[in-house]
């Protein structure tokens, strides 16, 4: 069973990521795979197509990992062009 999942309904995920407490707004792979339900390389197609046009942006957010060592790893967010 293939579902159709546009770009605009990632976007709308990746907004929703701006209600998460985290003062970045952006959201990993790991969760946007688990918000979505979509596969990974799927996902990083369509979010390279995003970054491609100007929609979104890749930044480093910290995260904890099992072993309680703090890294930063790569989130995407929404940009938000800044009018003047």
């Amino acid at each position: 069973m293939t579902e159709l999942f546009t770009l605009d309904e990632l976007l709308l995920a990746l907004e929703g990521a701006t209600a998460q407490p985290d003062a970045t707004g952006a959201i990993r792979m790991a969760d946007l795979v688990a918000a979505t339900g979509r596969a990974e390389l799927s996902l990083s197609r369509d979010l390279r197509r995003l970054i491609e046009a100007g929609r979104v942006e890749c930044v480093k957010v910290p995260y904890v990992r099992i072993d309680g060592v703090r890294i930063r790893v790569p989130a995407y967010r929404v940009r938000h062009e800044i009018t003047n």
